[in-house]
């Protein structure tokens, strides 16, 4: 009865706190959706029922509840605490908490390690009430968990004065039994530096000795080992705090010793590293890679390119040998890492085994998708090597306009642009039209501007790569012209011009500006003397369409096209004025209607052309009765001096007064200074007489001087990247990714490169490395040691190498006959391999094969009874066992059945036996 009515008592109870909780969960979603359907705002848990909350969980933590009540307590606490409230509002129960530190309840624990280290910072005397749990735990507990908890909880606290009793921790976990928690206490180390930095000397020497001893050597724990030795010896310059926003370079030098002097400390653990690299968890080999590459490129000799290859360092093999199978990896990042270390020191040759891998990355995901691309734009910009490996897969980087965001088109643009970089040119030829209608796609879908304007200014960006051969650097040096491709592109940017929407418009002139340019300048070779009106009617066309382009850079590069080649060619048709095209006065009169709603971009271009004008224009016929003989054999129609002067009132209109009164300095500034050149010819034409004539003030240019001052002066006034080095120079977009043959040429080529995150902990490759003696260690001979394979026992496999050492003796052919006759690896602890190995026999034919057999055969059995009388007088054999005087006469075969030597010399072998004859060295 009373068993009936405490079960009836709890159950009442539990129904009771379950249709409380329940009744608080409908209350607060119900003030939950009050406060979204209304605007005041909803109650938070300053509120009285909140007050009564806090309450109620003060009471749950006491002493006196129970288990479930102070884990359900704990549970709140852990909960206000990740909300948006401040840690002084759950402060209060701290006292409660500290209390339960101790408590045999693991999840109690853990809830109590969270609140502590959330709280540690705000009452640091209260929490040194639970240090002395916390050494008891690390000294005492049995459970592995618990030690390791306790550590991390320690060093997470974030209080200066446990620094000491953190340090004790760490020595301590550091030599743990469980790799668990010595894993941990690496872990705590960089966050005790951070807490204390003067306690490095300390740190160190468990870093670098107690946790990659021997005895603590391990795959589970080197991950995080080598991760706090990053963390703290090799960290970036650029993650030091640095107020005055720069790093000197005194520091810069300081920083470099420094680092040398702690990667001096991988000396004997290198090639260790390398060997554990596969066994090690995925984030740990991403540390393991970066740390090895570092000591690579300061510590190994630089490859010295040879007539067979590259002449590499054996540790420089042991590690690319080691990284490789890290490609197969499921994690990008260390697919990423192994990338990296084989483009800085793998010889060009092997570059090829990063491409399958990377490619296989593609299909991750779109996030993973963006970085390798991202990594992709910046080898194939700087290795064409990199490029013409990356060709014949161009069509896994084309574009998916529903799916791809816009950063990843922007770079899948950029990418495909830099493959037309590679070596190959019969690969170049191949993807060179695909990649042009990739781009055209990308304009004729109208997604995103940022998307159309990468995609026109790759359809320059080919032209010119393609078509005038000029490289990415901008050195001058254009190769072959391709007249072919710059059809093709100037075509398709032709047609965008005609688009109905303003992006397209705008960015294909800027682009047709380019490479208008660009093919000018190159008629002076003779490859396109037949073709100069091509360019001209296109600039025909920019200049008639000029009131539909809106965007002001667009207009301000038509304007600018017009001046910059307004004169006519020799030989054409007749014009309106001499020596000038008809468009360009018509441009200058649209441009005067609207240069009050220009912008000032246009507005200067505008200026410089009628400057241009002006001076191109032919010179007003003098009102004296003796013209000059220059011009005495000039044609006098009074139309065109009409016209001309006409033109040159035009000018005074745009240049001495609007643009002189403009509210942009800098349009002001261009009009005063355009003014001072022309002010003499445009006063000129309006002189009536003589003495007008002679009054005319301002610079006035002869004849011979005007073509000159039209390169010359006005060829200078380009603003904006408009003008004459626009045409030899990458693109804007695309100058960030220049081509760099070396990297030694990028770090020549700019002393102050702030390098980016692909390259900013890689430093220079030293041209001489330390002796390669420095990284021997113990381990090394027995690590370089191969198994052989030989006929020997299974049940020996340990016991008869580590007797006999691995030597090939009676004494291990002795213990080798225990056994069933398998093959199986032996010489693991042992030999080197100039005893081991021996030359391997060949046999031709069966007869050749049984007779030597019974050759190796009688030889093995008089070795053994040799071996038996010498064990008989030594009283064991060689492992200090005791040997029976009848183990050399008979041995068990595999199916259990005893053979003596006499019908085993007499050619009666099983299957197995020649099996492992056959293996026998």
């Amino acid at each position: 009865m009373s068993l009936s009515n405490q079960y009836l008592h709890t159950l009442t109870s539990n129904a009771s706190r379950l249709g409380a909780r329940i009744s608080e969960t409908i209350s607060e979603q119900a003030r939950e959706l009050s406060g979204t359907n209304s605007n005041t705002p909803a109650p938070t848990l300053d509120g009285i029922d909140d007050r009564a909350k806090i309450a109620g969980i003060k009471k749950q933590l006491e002493l006196g509840s129970s288990e479930r009540e102070k884990l359900d307590a704990l549970k709140r606490l852990v909960a206000l605490t990740s909300k948006s409230h401040p840690p002084t509002f759950t402060l209060p129960f701290f006292p409660s908490v500290v209390k339960l530190v101790a408590s045999p309840s693991l999840e109690i624990r853990k809830l109590v390690y969270i609140y502590l280290l959330h709280h540690a910072p705000y009452d640091p005397d209260l929490a040194l009430l639970s240090i002395n749990t916390f050494q008891k735990d690390l000294s005492s507990d049995p459970n592995p968990l618990i030690r390791a908890m306790a550590l991390r909880v320690l060093s997470g606290m974030r209080v200066p004065m446990v620094a000491n009793v953190v340090v004790m921790g760490i020595k301590k976990c550091a030599s743990d039994s469980s790799p668990y928690v010595r894993k941990v206490a690496a872990l705590a180390i960089p966050k005790l530096y951070e807490l204390d930095p003067s306690q490095l000397p300390t740190l160190l020497p468990i870093l670098t000795q107690t946790l990659l001893s021997n005895s603590s050597f391990s795959p589970l724990c080197i991950g995080a080992t080598v991760f706090s030795f990053n963390s703290i010896c090799l960290r970036p310059i650029s993650q030091w705090p640095a107020p005055r926003g720069y790093v000197s370079p005194e520091e810069q030098a300081a920083h470099t010793a420094q680092t040398i002097d702690y990667l001096k400390l991988v000396h004997p653990h290198y090639r260790r590293l390398c060997r554990i690299l596969v066994d090690v968890d995925e984030w740990g080999q991403v540390e393991v890679m970066r740390l090895l590459l570092r000591y690579t490129r300061v510590m190994l000799s630089k490859p010295t390119p040879t007539a067979d290859g590259s002449d590499l360092d054996s540790d420089l093999k042991l590690l690319l040998t080691s990284v490789e199978p890290t490609f197969m990896s499921r994690n990008p990042s260390v697919v990423l890492a192994a990338t990296k270390v084989f483009y800085y020191l793998a010889p060009r040759s092997d570059w090829k085994k990063v491409i399958t891998p990377l490619l296989r990355l593609l299909a991750v995901s779109k996030e993973v998708e963006r970085v390798v691309i991202r990594y992709l734009v910046v080898l194939t910009s700087r290795q064409r090597t990199i490029s013409t490996l990356l060709a014949p897969h161009f069509a896994s980087f084309l574009l998916r306009f529903a799916s791809d965001p816009v950063p990843l088109q922007k770079d899948k643009i950029r990418l495909l642009l830099n493959l037309l970089n590679a070596d190959n040119d019969e690969m170049v030829e191949a993807i060179w039209m695909g990649i042009l209608r990739e781009f055209i796609a990308c304009v004729e879908n109208v997604g995103e501007d940022e998307v159309i304007q990468e995609a026109v200014s790759g359809v320059g960006e080919l032209a010119r790569r393609v078509g005038f051969g000029v490289t990415t650097k901008g050195s001058g040096a254009a190769g072959p012209v391709r007249e072919d491709v710059v059809k093709v592109c100037v075509t398709a940017l032709m047609e965008m011009i005609g688009s109905p929407y303003d992006i397209v418009v705008s960015s294909a002139v800027q682009i047709l500006q380019q490479l208008v340019q660009l093919q000018l300048s190159s008629s002076a070779s003779g490859l396109y003397l037949q073709q100069q009106q091509a360019p001209l009617t296109i600039i025909a066309r920019l200049a008639k369409q000029f009131e539909d382009i809106k965007h002001a850079e667009a207009r301000a590069c038509v304007v600018w096209l017009v001046g910059q080649y307004a004169a006519a060619v020799p030989g054409s048709k007749a014009t309106a004025i001499e020596g000038m095209t008809d468009w360009a006065p018509d441009l200058l009169r649209k441009c005067a209607r609207s240069f009050v709603n220009e912008a000032p971009l246009v507005k200067m271009q505008i200026v410089t052309l009628a400057g241009k004008l002006i001076i191109i224009a032919p010179p007003p016929p003098s009102p004296s009765a003796s013209p000059p003989p220059e011009e005495s054999q000039q044609s006098t129609d009074p139309v065109a001096d009409e016209k001309a002067r006409k033109l040159a009132m035009l000018v005074k209109y745009v240049v001495h007064g609007l643009a002189r009164y403009d509210a942009h300095w800098d349009v002001r500034d261009r009009a005063r200074l355009v003014w001072g050149l022309v002010r003499g010819l445009v006063d000129k034409y309006s002189a009536t007489s003589e003495e007008e004539e002679n009054e005319v003030g301002g610079v006035v240019l002869r004849r011979e001087q005007r073509g000159r001052e039209v390169k010359g002066a006005f060829g200078a006034l380009s603003a904006f990247g408009i003008g004459a080095a626009s045409a030899s120079e990458p693109s804007k977009r695309h100058q960030n990714y220049d081509e760099l043959e070396d990297e030694d040429d990028r770090v020549k080529a700019d002393e102050t490169l702030v390098l980016d995150s692909f390259d900013e902990d890689v430093p220079e490759w030293m041209e001489k490395g330390v002796e390669s003696k420095l990284r021997d260690s113990e381990n090394d001979n027995a690590a370089i040691r191969k198994p052989v394979i030989t006929a020997m026992g299974s049940g020996n496999f340990n016991r008869g190498e580590q007797a006999s050492g691995g030597v090939s003796g009676a004494g291990a052919r002795a213990a080798s006959s225990a056994g069933p006759v398998v093959l199986v690896p032996t010489n693991l602890a042992g030999t080197s391999e100039a005893v081991a190995s021996e030359p391997k026999k060949t046999w031709r034919d069966l007869d050749s094969f049984y007779a030597d057999t019974e050759v190796v055969e009688e030889v093995e059995g008089s070795d053994e009874d040799e071996d038996s009388e010498e064990d008989e007088d030594d009283g064991s054999d060689n492992d200090g066992e005791e040997v029976s005087p009848e183990r050399g006469e008979a041995r068990r075969t595999a199916d259990g059945s005893e053979e003596s030597e006499e019908e085993d010399s007499s050619g009666a072998e099983s299957h197995d036996e020649r099996r492992a004859l056959v293996g026998q060295p």
